[in-house]
């Protein structure tokens, strides 16, 4: 992927103008920004993108990449804002980047400026109609904001375009989940562990279709890892009390709320609590 976005932006034609001494200076810049398989420290590949980015030397569309590489390294650190501010000069100097479209929506979504994700995802589609992962976050991005429809929309894109992406089966095995579609969703969460067995993710979701589908035994099994595998989720927490308690485990049940209050805002836990509470068994 990166050699094939280097070669598309012209950066290594960018190499052959230089002397040998400038080109060598040039090359380690080049492979300290790319950073593939995270050889340098951070600071070091970020330092070789602000090198190149200072060079003077590069084409408008190197110079797109090597800000479009900073902002990957900033994003991987934890700082969006700055990702953020280095997309915008990659889309400034090349308006048609895709993947700067792409990374810069993810940046807002860990921001949670979900409006923002979705426009930039919806760029990064125009520009590259293939690009699954651009649907499968866009459709996490709706789902975030509760639009499930339009997730499972994105969701069903995605998987036509990349059918081996268990996050996408996944997702949208919960999705439909949240909208009560227990039977439907089944075949997805069980193609999802099917591609990646015991993912967390997918055994949380499955839980969920168990549950609406009164097998509590099942439900209880995949939770109980699930919550293992991934504590402090507030909300994988609190589905699994609604089990333990359909099951009459109430001490158990009232420690998984326990566990879901520490894991989340008072405002949250009652979000959560709304959204679950209608699929406790009657």
């Amino acid at each position: 992927m990166i050699a094939r976005l280097l070669s598309m932006l012209g950066v290594v034609a960018a190499f052959g103008a230089a002397s040998a001494s400038a080109q060598s200076e040039r090359d380690q810049n080049w492979q300290k920004c790319v950073n593939d398989g995270g050889t340098f420290a951070p600071d070091v590949a970020v330092g070789g993108c602000t090198a190149i980015a200072e060079s003077g030397e590069e084409t408008t569309e190197a110079l797109a990449a090597a800000f479009h590489f900073r902002g990957r390294i900033h994003s991987e650190q934890g700082r969006p804002d700055a990702a953020i501010a280095d997309y915008d000069v990659a889309l400034k100097l090349n308006p048609e980047f895709a993947a700067a479209f792409h990374d810069r929506a993810s940046a807002h979504g860990e921001m949670g400026q979900l409006d923002q994700a979705i426009q930039d995802y919806d760029q990064a589609i125009r520009i590259e109609p293939t690009l699954a992962s651009a649907f499968q976050n866009r459709g996490a991005a709706y789902f975030t904001k509760g639009d499930y429809e339009r997730a499972l929309q994105d969701f069903d894109q995605a998987i036509r375009l990349s059918p081996d992406d268990a996050t996408t089966w996944s997702s949208r095995c919960f999705a439909k989940a949240l909208q009560g579609r227990a039977t439907q969703a089944l075949p997805d969460c069980e193609q999802s562990l099917k591609l990646r067995p015991d993912d967390a993710y997918a055994l949380n979701s499955r839980a969920l279709v168990h549950l609406q589908l009164g097998n509590l035994a099942a439900a209880s099994a995949d939770s109980a890892i699930a919550v293992k595998g991934q504590s402090g989720i507030a909300a994988w927490h609190y589905l699994y009390s609604l089990i333990l308690a359909a099951q009459g485990n109430r001490a158990a049940a009232d420690a998984q709320i326990e566990e879901a209050k520490k894991a989340s805002e008072p405002a949250q836990f009652e979000q959560i609590r709304s959204e679950f509470d209608r699929f406790r068994p009657k």
